[in-house]
């Protein structure tokens, strides 16, 4: 469990906004951060206690506003938006 605490410390350096439901994960990151480098750091830390990240669902975007499991994200702030009834299908 130290390992894990330990190499969590990293992460203050992001400044990561992070939006988790079940295993998707949403990350607001600055864009100075080398996006490869901090995927790396994650799945380092995530081998840890037996999780892996799949890196062929794994999305980069510079937009300012995200729409993520039904929640539009932006700017710190989130508002419920309509999900479409494609989405409700295959929920």
């Amino acid at each position: 469990m130290l390992d894990v605490l330990e190499k969590g410390k990293k992460f203050a350096k992001y400044k990561l906004d992070v939006i988790a439901y079940a295993d998707d994960i949403l990350l607001g990151i600055d864009d100075n951060v080398n996006v490869n480098e901090l995927i790396s750091e994650i799945e380092d830390l995530v081998s840890l206690i037996g999780l892996t990240v799949n890196r062929d669902k794994c999305r980069c975007t510079k937009t300012q506003v995200v729409e993520f499991m039904g929640f539009r994200y932006s700017n710190n702030r989130h508002e419920e938006i309509a999900l479409a009834p494609e989405l409700l299908k295959r929920a």
